[in-house]
């Protein structure tokens, strides 16, 4: 039997939406904001905060209890006010968990997706839809979900403007213009563009051919002039 039940999270929805109005400009911040659609909230009025915020901070205005209210004063339901407002931004907790609660947020609405979808198709068997075409619509309804769920569908280059200009950011604090971590060889800094963060790099090469002393140059490079922690050891060292 399949429930219309909705599935939601409605604290972690006011999570995210306290942290947005607490801290607006933090990095996981503006990552939530190019993520996240309003249409992912459940409830009407967070789905109404989020859609004031996110065009807010692609206005570039600024961001603060006052000034969102006053950006939804043309909304015709209640949706709590400058004093909900308020309480969510009172709950609001841990900036660092913010990816976390989107997350969870997103898996919630293409539940809801997948929910509908199904509903949907049982309703076409009910009416005697041919069986052929519940199956395509099933099928598109599936393969339009899983693209959401993999954040491959189509995006307005302004929802990727935020994370674009906080990495332009991170590479100018970090002196030059490669967009990852220098390995302290120019040579090959410009030709991979630094290490990136999220890469497994891979070094190999014939026996003698100096990949120990090429390793140790990057982690030499990184900890030294770089300041930055490395973890380095070889299943050639010996205890001494």
């Amino acid at each position: 039997m399949i429930t219309s039940e909705p599935i939601h999270n409605m604290e972690v929805e006011q999570q995210v939406l306290g942290l947005l109005i607490k801290d607006p400009t933090h990095s996981n911040s503006r990552e939530t904001l190019d993520s996240l659609d309003a249409n992912d909230f459940y409830a009407r009025h967070h789905r109404s905060i989020f859609k004031t915020i996110k065009l807010m901070a692609e206005n570039k205005k600024e961001i603060s209890l006052a000034l969102i209210e006053n950006e939804m004063e043309g909304i015709e339901f209640d949706y709590g006010g400058f004093i909900y407002l308020a309480e969510l931004m009172r709950g609001a907790i841990g900036i660092s968990n913010m990816g976390a609660y989107a997350t969870v947020v997103k898996k919630c609405a293409r539940s809801r997706d997948l929910m509908s979808a199904l509903i949907n198709s049982k309703e076409m068997i009910e009416q005697k839809t041919e069986v052929t075409e519940v199956i395509e619509h099933l099928d598109n309804e599936l393969k339009n979900i899983s693209i959401h769920s993999s954040g491959k569908d189509l995006r307005h280059i302004r929802d990727l403007e935020g994370s674009f200009l906080d990495e332009l950011d991170a590479r100018a604090a970090r002196g030059g213009s490669i967009a990852g971590l220098s390995t302290g060889i120019d040579e090959l800094d410009r030709r991979v563009n630094g290490i990136g963060d999220e890469c497994l790099v891979i070094i190999a090469g014939s026996p003698s051919m100096g990949k120990t002393l090429f390793c140790q140059t990057i982690a030499t490079s990184v900890a030294v002039d770089q300041k930055k922690n490395v973890m380095f050891f070889s299943m050639e060292m010996s205890e001494n």
